[in-house]
Formats: C-alpha cells, structure tokens, sequence
C-alpha cells in the first residue's frame, strides 16, 4: 500500500515537473519570437529610413537637375543677350583713341540694339589726373563724310573712370543720308579741359579718324543733285543750295538745304536774317561745318513765329535768307550772300518733303 503511494506521489511530482518544464519552455520560445521580432521592426525601421534617405537623394537630384535646367537656361539667356549686345556689323569693335599722361579716352563699341538711341557709341574715359577735374565734349562730328553731331560731354572727376554714350536716332541718320549699320567711318574733334578753369589750357584738343568696320571699308556719303535743287552759291571754298520744303499748319515751316565745306578748315555757316513773303521773320540758325565734310540744313520757322507775320506754312511763297560762311577760328569770310528762294517751285515740282535734304 506505502508503495502504491509513493509511485502515485511520484508519478504526479513527474507531472507537475513536466508541466514547469513545457511552461519554461513556452516563455523561452515566446522571448525568441519578441526578439526576433524586434530584430525584423529594426530592420524594417532601416529600411525605412534608407528608402526615405533614398527618397530625399532622389529629390535633391531632381531638384538639383531642376536648378542646372535653369542655370543652363539662364546661361542661354545670358549668352542670347550678350550676343545680342555684342553681335552685328560692329561685333569686336573697340579702340583707344587717344590716351596720355593724364587721360584716356576709349571706344569700346558701337550699339545699334537697346540703347536710349537706335544706334549709340560707347565710350571709356579716364582721369589720371590727382586733383582735375576733367571735361571731354566731341566737336565737328562727322559720319561717312557728313557732319552729323551728338551733341555729348561728360565729366570726369580725378582718378576715375566714366562710361558713357553718345548717340542717334533711325529717322535722324536718315535724314542724314546713313545708315545705322553701315557706318564706315567717323571723324570728330576731342577736346578735354579742366571743367574749374576753362581758361586753362586744354588737356587735349586733336581731331582723330576711326574706322569701325576697317580703313578699307571706310566711304563717304556723296549726295545726288536733283532736278529742284536751287543752287545758293557755289564757289573755291563752298557750295549750299536748297533742296526741299516741309510745310505743316500745326507745326510750323521747314526750308532743307544742303552745304559743302570745299576747304580744310571749320566754317561757320549762319543765316544771318531772313524774310517770309516780305515780312522780316529770322530762325537765328547757324552751325559749323568741318573741312571737307558736308552737312544738311533744316531751317525752321515754328507757327507762332509765321502767325506774328499773319501767315501759315501755306501762305509761303518767298524766302529771303542772309547767308554767311566763314572761317571758324580767323574769321576769314568766304560768302556773304543774300538769296531769294521761290518755294513754289517745290510744290509745283513735287517736293522731297518726306525725305529729308537726301
């Protein structure tokens, strides 16, 4: 019996053994799956970040092929511009014109797309000086062999450097008889002084040639007379005749003309008084004219001024100038003229009056 008892005693003592055993194993199997478990969401947490980084990685190249896109088209823009700046008849063109101990003056190209003129002239200029303050002004310009003045200066305090345009407009050159792309050659009077003393002497006062498309391309512009030309005078030294009208009953009267300087000096050319219809009226006009160079006159008589005499542009029928051409620095005198102009011959004739004095 005892023993029947201790065989069931142990028998449940195995039991219950057994049951410990199977419940640690369970917990030990379970902290395995957790830890494999933590393992897997560790790697999946990498994962993660390395396809968010990848992600990013991603983005950033987009983004930085989308800033080389604009960059590059920027750069496009910017060389479309400069080309644009720079590109033409006169691409390159540049030169030193005149350059000293205390100054410098430079032409550095010559614009005919986006300037404050349909065709400008660029220009450096540079004061070497420590305590001058200079004055450069252009004088007795000419282009292609006619006078055609800008009518610039600029100044420039000691020891720096302006840049600066000068320049003309289509329907001036025009006018002229050029071309804004064809300018071949361009002859002026520099002339720099001290912008605090203009009696001291000048820096420099020389009259210089450039050339924008080379020396070989370089020719004058040469008018051809017409059939209603009126020749003024005509003599060894110059020659002016009148060559149009326009008239315009808002704005006023126009006379054109046309003058050649047949020396190698500056003359001046004035109208010194002038008659409408026999009624005293003068445009007080003048201008000089470079040795050799030719320059075409518009005379100007503006409505009030007809109005005083009672007449409109319509009304003229003769013109009575006083004309002077003389040297410009002697005064030699080369023509004193007084000329009667029937203007009606223009209209009967069919004026240039669109045209200009070309």
């Amino acid at each position: 019996m005892k023993k029947m008892v201790v065989i069931a005693l142990s028998l449940v003592t195995a039991a219950a053994l057994a049951g410990c055993g199977q419940s640690k194993g369970s917990a030990s199997g379970a902290s395995v799956s957790a830890s494999e478990a933590s393992e897997a969401e560790e790697s999946s947490a990498a994962d993660s970040e390395d396809s968010e980084e990848s992600e990013d990685e991603d983005e950033d190249d987009y983004e930085d092929e989308e800033e080389s896109d604009y960059e590059d088209e920027d750069e496009d823009e910017d060389e479309d511009e400069s080309s644009s700046a720079g590109a033409g008849v006169y691409e390159g063109f540049s030169e030193v014109v005149a350059s000293t101990d205390d100054l410098e003056f430079a032409i550095t190209g010559i614009d005919t797309d986006g300037g404050s003129y349909d065709c400008e002239l660029k220009v450096s200029l540079k004061n070497k000086t420590e305590d001058k303050t200079m004055r450069f002004a252009i004088e007795e310009m000419s282009v292609n062999g006619v006078m055609c003045d800008p009518v610039w200066a600029d100044t420039v305090t000691p020891g720096n450097v302006a840049l600066s345009r000068m320049g003309w407009d289509d329907d001036e050159l025009e006018a002229y008889g050029l071309d804004a792309d064809d300018i071949t050659q361009i002859e002026f009077t520099l002339k720099v002084y001290d912008d605090d003393d203009w009696m001291a002497e000048d820096f420099l006062n020389e009259t210089y040639t450039v050339y924008p498309k080379g020396e070989d391309a370089a020719k004058t512009v040469v008018r051809e007379t017409a059939d209603t030309d009126i020749v003024l005078f005509d003599n060894d030294y110059c020659y002016m005749a009148v060559t149009g009208e326009v008239r315009d009953t808002e704005e006023g009267y126009e006379l054109q003309a046309y003058f050649v300087n047949k020396t190698d000096k500056v003359l001046m050319v004035a109208v010194d008084d002038a008659a409408i219809n026999g009624f005293m009226c003068a445009p007080h006009w003048a201008d000089t004219v470079a040795g050799g160079k030719a320059l075409p006159i518009f005379i100007d008589w503006r409505d009030w001024d007809l109005e005083e005499i009672g007449l409109t542009a319509d009304d003229i029928e003769k013109v009575e100038l006083s004309i002077s051409a003389y040297d410009y620095k002697d005064y030699t005198e080369y023509v004193e003229e007084t000329c009667t102009i029937d203007v009606t011959s223009f209209s009967q004739a069919g004026s240039r009056a669109d045209g200009g004095a070309f």
